[in-house]
């Protein structure tokens, strides 16, 4: 069933996302729409990974909320919902990546107790986990300078992906978390 969610407390989003209609399993997909006045203004759908496909790829937590599509209605453009909607899902990788790494952290301190120097660690002494995060989107040309206002980054393109970007295709992009 779908739940209707608001947007986290304090996040850019929160000031056009009355609510989000997420109505997606748990890996995603997941859809995000920004409205106003009841009124649908922007929307975000996010990659979809299957259990299966998801760890044959070794995808880290957090993949799920890797943005596939996006779009804002016209006479909202400028308006900062489609940076709104990109900050959320960024938020939200971050903190399924982060909790992830705490996680297994504690996993690995639980059962590791011995420090850099073959002592034991001290009572409830651990390695801070990295929250790092290589947030990797495929990005339409007309769209890289928004990507970029947002602190994304232009990879080469490699293989397949190279070919069509020679030809006006999608580009990757990337922002450390």
């Amino acid at each position: 069933t779908a739940a209707r969610n608001a947007a986290a407390p304090g996040s850019p989003a929160a000031r056009y996302m009355e609510g989000t209609l997420d109505a997606a399993p748990k890996l995603g997909p997941h859809f995000l729409g920004a409205f106003v006045g009841g009124q649908l203004v922007g929307f975000v759908a996010t990659k979809s990974y299957p259990p299966d496909r998801r760890a044959a790829a070794r995808l880290p937590a957090g993949s799920e909320w890797i943005i596939d599509a996006m779009g804002t209605r016209l006479s909202y453009r400028g308006c900062n919902i489609g940076t709104a909607l990109a900050e959320e899902c960024m938020t939200r990788c971050k903190a399924a990546a982060s909790k992830a790494a705490a996680t297994t952290a504690k996993t690995h301190t639980s059962t590791h107790s011995m420090d850099g120097t073959g002592r034991p660690k001290e009572e409830g002494a651990h390695e801070e986990p990295s929250p790092a995060f290589a947030y990797r989107i495929d990005v339409v040309p007309s769209a890289v300078g928004f990507w970029q206002k947002l602190g994304f980054e232009l990879e080469e393109p490699t293989g397949e992906q190279a070919y069509y970007a020679e030809r006006g295709g999608d580009l990757p992009m990337v922002k450390c978390l």
